[in-house]
C-alpha cells in the first residue's frame, strides 16, 4: 500500500517482478508492476510491463468494465506522465469513444489517480474533458478535486483555492474542507510574516464550524485546525473554548498532535516528537481522523528531525505520500492519500535539500530536484522560483530523467 513507516515505494517493484518470474502470464502481477513502475518515474520498465501485459490479457477481449477500467487506467497515466501532451490527449479521446468504459460508475475516479501518477496536469485535462460529455455520462462534481489537487501538487495554489470554491458552490458540505485546505497550506510553506497576514481570515472562515449545533465530528477538525493556527501565530489562548470538544475525542489523536505541537513551538522538539509517535498507529487512512492529519503529522515531524539534525528521520518521514492507502476509488469525498500526493512536490523539495545537505547526491535526490522542476516550473511566483533552482541544481548534479 505504499511507505507511510518510510519505506521506499521502488522496494514494492522487487517483490512484484520476483512475482512474475514464478508466473509471468499472472496479469494482476503485471498491473501491479506497471502500477508502481509509472509512479516511480520508469517509462522504459512500464512500458515493458504494459506490452507484457497487453500480451496476456488484450484489452479488446476484455469484457468487464472494471477491469477496463483498471487497463484504461494504466494506459492513461502512462501517456499522461510520460508521453507529449498531444499524444495523451489523441489516447485519452480514443479511451472515451469506448461506450463501455463511459458506463463506469466511479469514471471521476480517473482523473483523480492520475495525482498519484505525477501527472497532475493530466488530471486537471481530463477532467475538464468529462465535463464536456453528454448529460448521462458526465461525472458528478466531486471530480474537481481532481483540479484541487492537480494545481497544489503544481504549485498553482491560487487556482486551487478558487477550483475548491467551485466545488463548495456544487457540493456545500465541501466548505470546511475548503477552509481546511487554506489552513493547512498556510501552516505547511509560509514564513512567519506571511502566516502573520493569513491566519486572521482563516480564523474567520474556520469558526463558522465550531459553532454550536453543527456536526461533532466537524466541530472537533475545526477546533484542530483553529488550534494549530493560533499556536502558530501565538494566540493559543483563543482556542481554550475549544478543549472541551477533544475531550471524548476517540483515540485522542487530534488532541495527541496538538500536545506534540506546542512542544515543538517551545522548541522542545525530542519531546514534540515522542509525543507524536504513537499516532503512527493512525497512519491507515481508515483510522485518520482528518484527510488532512497524516500530512501535516509527517511534515510536522520531518521539521522536528531537521531541527535536530536527524536527517535520516526527516527523510523517512518526507516518503509518506508516496502510499497509496485508498478506501476503495477517490470518486466522492477527499480522501487522505489524495491530500499526501497533492503535497508530495513539497516533500520531494524538502527530501532533495536534505540529502544535498548529507552529500548523498545519487538517484533519490536527482529524482527529487527533477520532479520539483518538471511540476513546479508554471507554479505561482515562488514555485516557479524553487523549480528553477531544482533544475539547475539537476544540471549541476548532472542529473538525467
Amino acid at each position: 500500500r505504499g511507505p507511510l513507516t518510510g519505506d521506499r515505494r521502488n522496494e514494492a517493484e522487487v517483490l512484484f517482478e520476483r512475482a512474475i518470474g514464478l508466473r509471468n502470464d499472472f496479469a494482476p502481477a503485471w498491473e501491479h508492476l506497471a502500477w508502481v513502475r509509472i509512479a516511480e518515474g520508469n517509462a522504459p520498465g512500464t512500458a515493458e510491463a504494459l506490452d507484457a501485459l497487453e500480451a496476456v490479457a488484450p484489452v479488446a477481449d476484455i469484457t468487464n468494465v472494471w477491469t477496463l477500467a483498471l487497463r484504461l487506467l494504466l494506459r492513461l497515466s502512462f501517456a499522461w506522465r510520460f508521453l507529449p501532451q498531444e499524444q495523451a490527449i489523441q489516447l485519452t479521446e480514443t479511451m472515451l469513444a469506448n461506450p463501455l468504459i463511459l458506463t463506469y460508475p466511479e469514471l471521476v475516479a480517473g482523473p483523480r489517480y492520475l495525482v498519484y501518477f505525477d501527472a497532475p496536469q493530466g488530471a486537471i485535462w481530463v477532467w475538464d474533458r468529462l465535463t464536456e460529455l453528454p448529460g448521462a455520462a458526465r461525472p458528478d462534481p466531486f471530480g474537481l478535486l481532481a483540479r484541487v489537487f492537480g494545481h497544489i501538487a503544481q504549485g498553482q495554489l491560487g487556482l486551487a483555492k478558487a477550483a475548491a470554491a467551485e466545488l463548495q458552490l456544487s457540493v456545500p458540505d465541501l466548505g470546511f474542507f475548503a477552509a481546511q485546505l487554506e489552513a493547512s497550506l498556510a501552516l505547511v510553506d509560509t514564513d512567519s510574516e506571511e502566516f502573520a497576514g493569513l491566519w486572521p481570515s482563516l480564523r474567520t472562515k474556520l469558526t463558522r464550524y465550531v459553532k454550536p449545533g453543527a456536526d461533532l465530528e466537524i466541530r472537533r477538525r475545526a477546533a484542530w485546525m483553529l488550534t494549530l493556527l493560533a499556536q502558530h501565530g501565538g494566540a493559543e489562548s483563543e482556542t481554550a473554548a475549544y478543549r472541551d470538544l477533544f475531550e471524548d475525542e476517540p483515540g485522542r489523536t487530534l488532541r495527541t498532535l496538538l500536545d506534540a505541537t506546542r512542544a515543538a513551538l517551545a522548541g522542545r522538539w525530542a519531546q514534540a516528537l515522542e509525543i507524536s509517535d504513537e499516532l503512527q498507529a493512525y497512519e491507515r487512512a481508515s483510522e485518520a481522523p482528518d484527510p488532512f492529519f497524516r500530512s501535516l503529522v509527517h511534515l510536522f515531524r520531518a521539521e522536528w528531525h531537521k531541527r535536530q539534525n536527524h536527517v535520516q528521520g526527516a527523510l523517512r518521514e518526507l516518503r509518506w505520500h508516496e502510499n497509496d492507502d485508498m478506501q476503495g476509488n477517490p470518486a466522492a469525498e477527499p480522501q487522505p492519500a489524495e491530500v499526501d500526493w497533492a503535497f508530495g512536490t513539497l516533500a520531494r523539495w524538502r527530501r532533495a535539500q536534505l540529502l544535498d545537505r548529507l552529500e548523498e547526491r545519487g538517484p533519490e535526490m536527482c529524482n527529487a530536484y527533477l520532479a520539483v522542476a518538471r511540476l513546479w516550473a508554471d507554479g505561482d511566483a515562488r514555485y516557479a522560483a524553487r523549480a528553477d533552482s531544482a533544475g539547475q541544481r539537476a544540471d549541476t548534479l548532472g542529473c538525467s530523467p
